[in-house]
């Protein structure tokens, strides 16, 4: 009976990464749509270009957050787990926000610049 719960659980903790991953998914297809949108408005002359350079930090910035995160979840994957110290759901919440702090940290030091240059790359089309 223990073991068929401990299975159920897993399989919980399994829909719950895929729904995350999911969603990762879509936040990270929304933000290529929103940079394309970005980089077609930029080739607009318009008062709202402040706007917009802004708006294209914002994205880029995101956007930059958004592949870390990625990057991070990829390779903490390439660890092994040890059953012995494994601790289940409260360790993966845990992980999940120290991530967060991890991806704000990286994005915002500048060692990365990967929205820098993003910024860059999309803001030469004018």
């Amino acid at each position: 009976m223990k073991i068929a719960s401990n299975q159920h659980l897993n399989l919980l903790q399994a829909e719950g990464q895929i729904q995350k991953d999911k969603q990762q998914v879509s936040e990270f297809k929304e933000l290529v749509n929103n940079l394309q949108e970005s980089s077609a408005g930029l080739d607009k002359v318009t008062d709202s270009d402040k706007v917009q350079e802004a708006k294209l930090k914002e994205v880029t910035q995101k956007f930059s957050q958004l592949f870390v995160n990625l990057m991070l979840k990829e390779m903490r994957k390439t660890v092994p787990k040890s059953s012995y110290l494994d601790g289940g759901l409260q360790e993966d919440i845990f992980r999940e926000r120290l991530d967060r702090e991890y991806v704000k940290g990286i994005s915002n030091s500048g060692q990365l610049d990967l929205a820098k240059k993003l910024y860059e790359q999309l803001s030469r089309k004018k």
